[in-house]
């Protein structure tokens, strides 16, 4: 069965894709940093799904997001997503990106799978 495109009218939303970068705290040590790659990137942003587990005396919730967007090089497993960092969404999600998925390696759309980050402060905050 062929691939369905995302038409442009249906990525409504807007996202803030993040490339690690290296810093360091106020003690020297080395922590993760987020640094702007793409901003304002329309996008079509879907919960695929969600989990709780037990750990560290405290429920941790799992988020699954799948986000659609036109492509863009450079975007790998190693990036962040800010969504909603246009303003027009009062709540930020920060999202890891687990998997990008070059939609039958046309350089047309890209499919990408996260999860939420629940427990970040800005997007500055690696833990």
């Amino acid at each position: 069965m062929p691939y369905t495109w995302t038409p442009p009218g249906a990525m409504r939303q807007s996202c803030t894709i993040l490339a690690p970068a290296a810093g360091q705290d106020g003690m020297g040590q080395p922590v993760t940093n987020w640094a702007p790659l793409y901003t304002s990137v329309p996008c079509k942003a879907t919960i695929r799904g969600g989990s709780e587990n037990f750990a560290e005396q405290q429920f941790q919730p799992r988020i699954i997001w799948e986000l659609r967007m036109r492509y863009a090089p450079g975007i790998t497993a190693l990036n962040g997503i800010l969504l909603g960092a246009d303003g027009a969404d009062p709540a930020q999600h920060f999202l890891d990106v687990q998997t990008v998925e070059d939609i039958e390696y046309r350089h047309r759309e890209l499919l990408l799978t996260c999860l939420e980050r629940l427990n970040y402060q800005e997007y500055g905050d690696s833990t």
